[in-house]
């Protein structure tokens, strides 16, 4: 329905432009097909976690960040050079967290800090920048639209399979003028059509 393509373009048109390019539609279909890999869930789990005890302490993003990138001179932690090194981390969180009560649904062990930083570090280069952590932010808060429009590509990639056509050949097809780029009205189009598709045969099945 409507709905499900206005989750869709959402989802597409990260940067809001407007239009959507080969890349943003490839970037969404692979981000759709990790939805249910264990560690991104639990990397989730991680941060919503962390997000409700910086709620609780009054604790902004920001401030939390430069506690852990050492400027408030948290033991152990390493010099404020704007990045924040997985040692670092681990460092700040446990210090952070030492006296958090053991039975607290809040607290973070080693174990848990690995999982945080996994997720919050999508290019594996082993520290974080502000703007990772912003961006795992806004994943987390986006979460319920990624698990929305799941089952939206799946039946794409469905329709792609049934025709032996690879992303770039479908996006094509929606590129009429070549351009290299797809409004939103012609993306929504194209998705209109492969679920009314993929719904009407699955219906006559």
């Amino acid at each position: 329905d409507d709905e499900e393509i206005k989750d869709v373009i959402d989802f597409v048109d990260e940067n809001g432009d407007g239009s959507v390019t080969i890349d943003e539609l490839s970037l969404a279909v692979r981000r759709s097909r990790r939805m249910d890999n264990a560690v991104l869930k639990e990397g989730k789990r991680m941060l919503k976690r962390l997000l409700d005890y910086l709620g609780r302490e009054a604790i902004s993003v920001e401030d939390w960040f430069d506690l852990m990138d050492g400027s408030t001179g948290l033991r152990g932690a390493d010099i404020e050079d704007g990045r924040v090194t997985t040692r670092e981390l681990h460092k700040g969180m446990l210090s952070l967290f030492e006296n958090e009560p053991e039975d607290s649904d809040l607290k973070f062990i080693g174990a848990d800090v690995d999982k945080l930083m996994r997720f919050m570090d999508p290019n594996s280069d082993g520290d974080l920048s502000l703007d990772e952590v912003q961006s795992a932010v806004r994943k987390l808060e986006k979460g319920d639209l990624e698990l929305k429009v799941t089952a939206i590509f799946i039946k794409l990639e469905a329709h792609m399979k049934s025709k032996r056509q690879r992303l770039t050949e479908f996006f094509e097809t929606l590129d009429k003028d070549g351009g290299g780029d797809i409004d939103l009205e012609e993306l929504r189009e194209g998705l209109s059509h492969i679920i009314d598709t993929e719904d009407a045969e699955r219906g006559g099945e």
